[in-house]
């Protein structure tokens, strides 16, 4: 899970980094393994779904424990 989280945030880094420049998509792509950014996406995906059930969750028990 941990590496998950790792990979996570360094697709948010590497893909803040190539906002408004070019030259970072490219060297960006050539060390992608499919010289895309599918890898990237997935890992984005897997980390929103993951934040969005922890968020679910935490608000639950916030709302459960918070009676008048």
């Amino acid at each position: 899970m941990e590496d998950s989280i790792v990979a996570s945030y360094t697709a948010l880094l590497l893909g803040c980094l190539c906002q408004g420049s070019q030259i970072n998509v490219t060297t960006v792509r050539q060390h992608l393994p499919k010289g895309d950014f599918s890898i990237m996406t997935e890992m984005l995906k897997k980390f929103l779904s993951f934040m969005n059930l922890t968020v679910s969750i935490t608000v639950k028990i916030i709302l459960l424990s918070w009676q008048p």
